[in-house]
């Protein structure tokens, strides 16, 4: 009776190859469970946080040279890498991943990590990135960040920009648009934190189960 999208993008896509199913279409949106995620805005380490599979579609490689240009401006800064599907992309991302090996222990790479460590590394980085060169059809990843209190660079592919709103800073997923972005949050401590504060208010207000539930109950 009914087809059930994650995202107006998503709905918007399929909608372009099946027309004819404009009235059976309907979106309701991911949740997240704050419970799991929350950590505290005002209280974070100088961290920059990729989480994400280890693919140039997800736009490692653009996010790694942004953050070496970063962490050579801002020594007191550092990065963590949170890559998923290790082994599946692995040929691909060592490169990039090599060359951040001069920094030493000022960049953190987790392959493969569970779930429990992202959501620990989540809750200690004052700045997350998903640059994502692909129309997602939602971005569960920015609304972990999000939930967990860091606040957000975004690409503006597919559902990304309706799981965040407002809330975060949005740039086209390459080299200089990141090392932009970063140094913006960086240097305005304030700024940062109300971003990430707010963003937080606006996922639990918008995202929560009980809210999407209801959507899915008025379906």
């Amino acid at each position: 009776d009914r087809l059930i999208f994650v995202s107006r993008a998503a709905r918007t896509e399929f909608l372009a190859d099946y027309p004819a199913f404009d009235a059976w279409a309907s979106v309701v949106c991911n949740p997240i469970d704050m419970d799991c995620w929350r950590g505290y805005p005002e209280d974070r380490e100088k961290l920059i946080l990729f989480s994400g599979r280890a693919m140039a579609e997800k736009g490692l490689d653009a996010f790694c040279e942004a953050l070496a240009v970063v962490l050579d401006r801002k020594p007191e800064w550092r990065g963590a890498l949170m890559l998923g599907d290790w082994d599946q992309h692995r040929e691909w991302a060592k490169p990039h991943i090599q060359a951040l090996s001069r920094f030493g222990d000022r960049v953190e790479i987790r392959k493969s990590a569970p779930l429990a460590e992202v959501r620990d590394v989540a809750r200690r980085a004052a700045i997350a990135a998903v640059p994502s060169r692909v129309a997602e059809a939602m971005g569960l990843t920015a609304l972990e960040a999000h939930a967990a209190g860091a606040a957000l660079i975004s690409s503006v592919r597919g559902g990304l920009r309706e799981a965040s709103g407002l809330h975060a800073l949005y740039t086209e997923p390459e080299t200089d648009g990141l090392i932009q972005a970063m140094l913006r949050l960086i240097e305005d401590d304030a700024g940062r934190i109300a971003m990430a504060r707010d963003a937080q208010a606006f996922v639990a207000r918008t995202h929560a189960p009980q809210s999407r539930a209801a959507e899915l109950d008025r379906l």
